[in-house]
């Protein structure tokens, strides 16, 4: 019960979740491309109810996706054992030796090679 919780909490931080029609919207391409950029890795997103994908808002910014967002999302490629939640969490999750400030925060920051090393680790 406590991961379904935390799930729940992590859904409505940094400005909730969006559909792919809604993240198609955004970004100015279909929900097929949304969709296909998921499957390949390169957006963060998760299954819900009825296999729909929800993709965190906080991806996404003025330009398309946040800088630095693709560089941390290709250091997990081929790393099967990092689920989309996980890789959810690394994001949203404040830590202890940053200060408890956020990858996500670090990256708004333009910190984007701090990051990566972050994921890096994180994955290992």
């Amino acid at each position: 019960m406590r991961g379904i919780a935390v799930r729940e909490h992590f859904k409505t931080m940094e400005g909730g979740h969006v559909s792919a029609d809604d993240a198609g919207a955004i970004l100015g391409i279909s929900k097929v491309a949304v969709l296909d950029r998921h499957r390949k890795g390169n957006l963060l997103g998760w299954r819900a109810a009825q296999d729909a994908v929800r993709l965190p808002v906080w991806q996404f910014s003025e330009e398309g996706v946040i800088r630095g967002l693709n560089e941390v999302l290709e250091a997990w490629k081929g790393m099967a054992h990092l689920d989309d939640w996980a890789k959810v969490l690394f994001f949203l999750s404040p830590l202890d030796n940053l200060r408890n400030v956020s990858p996500l925060n670090l990256l708004r920051k333009g910190q984007v090679k701090k990051v990566v090393e972050l994921a890096r680790a994180y994955a290992e």
